[in-house]
């Protein structure tokens, strides 16, 4: 299905009935990653630019909570 991502706005397909089809599982996210996506977004799911973002982003990998 064709969401629109809240972070950025930018348009991409979801597959949550296919989850190894969807464009995400190929961003690996640490727990505390996780928790600030889960945190900032739930229950939207975010496009492989701001997943890829979120998982360079020094300053969120240190968070605690």
């Amino acid at each position: 299905m064709e969401k629109i991502c809240p972070r950025c706005g930018a348009s991409f397909i979801c597959q949550p009935e296919n989850i190894t089809g969807c464009q995400c599982v190929t961003v690996k996210l640490n727990s505390i990653q996780r928790e600030y996506v889960k945190k900032h977004y739930f229950p939207n799911c975010l496009c492989k630019s701001c997943l890829e973002e979120i998982k360079r982003d020094s300053s969120i990998s240190k968070q605690t909570s």
